[in-house]
C-alpha cells in the first residue's frame, strides 16, 4: 500500500500543533524550529506523523464556550442596539444640520437621547451575560 502524500494544509496543521507544544512547554524553541523545518520538507503522512508522535493527542474538536446570555436575549439586544444606533445617528445629523443652519454649535441635545437609552442597553447586556434575565441560568430562582 503506497504512503499518502501530504498537502500544505497538512503541513500547516502539524506546524500549528508544534507551535501549541512550544506554548505548553512540551518542546524547546530549537526543537520546534527543527520540527517545523522537517514538516515543510515532509512528503508523506508518515513523515508528518513522526514529528508529533511524542506529543499528546489533541481533542478532535475544540471546546466551544457558550455564552451565558440566552439566544433570544442576544437577538433582542442586537435589534435594540440597531434601533438605538439609528436613532442616535438621525439625532446627530439633525443636530449637525441645525448647528450649520444657525452658524454656531448648538447644545448637543442628542446626548439626552443616546445616553439613557444606551445605559439601559448596557445594563440589559450585562444582566444577560451574568444570567440575571428570565430564561437565563437563574430563571428558576426568578420565577419562585
Amino acid at each position: 500500500m503506497p504512503t499518502i502524500r501530504v498537502s500544505d494544509a497538512d503541513r500547516r496543521r502539524v506546524g500549528d500543533r508544534l507551535q501549541q507544544a512550544v506554548a505548553e512547554g512540551r518542546i524547546e524553541l530549537a526543537e520546534f524550529d527543527e520540527r517545523v523545518r522537517l514538516a515543510w520538507a515532509a512528503q508523506t503522512a508518515d513523515d508528518l506523523a513522526r514529528l508529533t508522535a511524542d506529543l499528546p493527542e489533541q481533542p478532535s474538536s475544540p471546546a466551544t464556550t457558550r455564552s451565558s446570555t440566552p439566544k433570544w436575549m442576544r437577538m433582542v439586544l442586537r435589534t435594540s442596539f440597531g434601533a438605538w444606533l439609528l436613532a442616535v445617528a438621525v439625532n446627530v445629523v439633525i443636530w449637525a444640520l441645525v448647528s450649520v443652519g444657525v452658524d454656531e454649535p448648538v447644545h448637543p441635545w442628542w446626548i439626552w437621547v443616546a445616553g439613557p437609552w444606551g445605559a439601559v442597553l448596557l445594563a440589559g447586556a450585562l444582566a444577560g451575560r451574568l444570567g440575571l434575565v428570565p430564561g437565563g441560568q437563574c430563571s428558576g430562582r426568578l420565577q419562585r
